[in-house]
């Protein structure tokens, strides 16, 4: 895992980042950057390749999906790929499964004003099965199917039709390692 000096390296960088941009939380590909850096992982901007962000050689995360998220009420929200291109549900499932990243590292910020507040949060891709959800229709206020939601302890992923068929994963806090926590808005 990472160890301490560059998680201490890694607040220093975001904390530079709070002082140029005090209004503007950091996110996506500053965070991936940022984290390259840190992890000294090979990164490219603008990276759309649906099977990882990065390599490095950080044990447990040899190809990390890096992500922005936020925290409300014990719950990380992060949003994943789009699958419009998948028309069944089971279609989607296969392509969620078949993603060769080995785990997710979040920049996730608690829900609320505070922009520059962060917890850098490490899990390992396995927690989601996404075969073994137990998934259901979802309907609009008119009443017309707007995607799907699968469900298991601690563990809620929607697919939202009106936003290209995205991923939103929503996993307690219990599940998931918090590996720093950084407090830059006094």
């Amino acid at each position: 895992m990472i160890d301490k000096k560059k998680l201490i390296y890694f607040g220093q960088l975001i904390k530079k980042h709070s002082e140029l941009y005090p209004s503007l939380p950091l996110k996506a590909e500053q965070f991936e950057s940022l984290f390259a850096r840190v992890v000294q992982g090979q990164w490219n901007p603008n990276n759309h390749n649906t099977s990882e962000d990065m390599l490095t050689e950080v044990a447990g995360m040899k190809k990390p999906s890096l992500k922005s998220g936020t925290i409300k009420n014990g719950v990380l929200t992060i949003s994943s790929h789009r699958t419009t291109k998948y028309k069944t549900l089971e279609d989607k499932i296969e392509f969620l499964e078949s993603r060769t990243y080995d785990s997710y590292v979040c920049l996730s910020r608690p829900d609320g004003d505070k922009p520059h507040k962060y917890y850098l949060i490490h899990f390992d891709k396995k927690i989601i099965n996404y075969r073994s959800l137990d998934w259901s229709n979802t309907y609009n206020k008119k009443g017309d199917h707007s995607g799907w939601v699968g469900v298991d302890k601690g563990i809620k992923v929607n697919i939202v039709k009106s936003m290209s068929d995205q991923v939103w994963i929503n996993l307690d806090m219990d599940k998931v390692n918090v590996l720093s926590e950084y407090d830059f808005t006094k």
